[in-house]
């Protein structure tokens, strides 16, 4: 049986941690098998305690992802954008006939 054809059980842990992201800050074809993509979050620093906070990127995490994995995400992401889009999206009133 083909691995598309079997369906795999998805176990969810607890304990993964969650990890909040504004910015993909980089994104890498590693051996033309894998993708990298580095994220980061927005936070504001002081280079030292007199100075003002500078607006910065921190990258907080990378993803390594096999290509059929980078496809499925491309897939499950732009499906989420179209719904999340449909909701933002007013209602139009139904015209009375």
């Amino acid at each position: 049986m083909p691995p598309e054809a079997r369906e795999l059980l998805i176990a969810d842990p607890h304990s993964v941690p969650e990890t909040f992201v504004t910015s993909v800050v980089d994104i890498a074809l590693v051996s033309s098998c894998s993708i990298v993509v580095g994220l980061g979050v927005r936070r504001y620093l002081r280079p030292s305690f007199s100075a003002e906070p500078q607006e910065t990127v921190v990258v907080n995490s990378r993803l390594v992802l096999t290509l059929d994995a980078a496809k499925n995400l491309v897939e499950a992401v732009s499906a989420m954008l179209s719904r999340a889009k449909e909701q933002s999206t007013p209602e139009r009133p139904e015209k009375l006939s």
